[in-house]
């Protein structure tokens, strides 16, 4: 139904927003005894009624790579479209416009 769709964006909204603390609360051997970071950040989309865009982004100790990951979630009606993208770099190498554009364009190919 429509409203369980606004109510499952809601909630992968809530939870991307939570991804970076999930992250740094892991137990990951690797990063035992070094500093780590994480953030996250929320875009508006590039059209009225469009894909919300969030950016996850985790640093770990150095030497190893950070990461930014790039979600769009929206609704049309009763369906739900989530998409996701990833890449090894930092926040500043993010492509947020083209990923915002590219989920708001899928989401009008998808229901015109």
């Amino acid at each position: 139904s429509e409203a369980a769709a606004g109510a499952l964006v809601s909630k992968l909204g809530a939870q991307l927003q939570e991804c970076y603390r999930n992250w740094l609360a892991m137990d990951i051997k690797a990063y035992h005894d070094h500093k780590r970071s994480a953030s996250w950040e929320r875009y508006a989309s590039a059209t009225p009624g469009g894909m919300t865009v969030y950016g996850v982004f985790t640093v770990p100790p150095k030497g190893y790579d950070p990461a930014t990951h790039l979600y769009a979630v929206g609704r049309e009606g009763s369906t739900v479209v989530l998409l996701h993208m990833s890449m090894v770099g930092n926040r500043d190498n993010a492509p947020v416009t083209s990923f915002t554009k590219a989920a708001d364009t899928a989401l009008q190919v998808l229901y015109p």
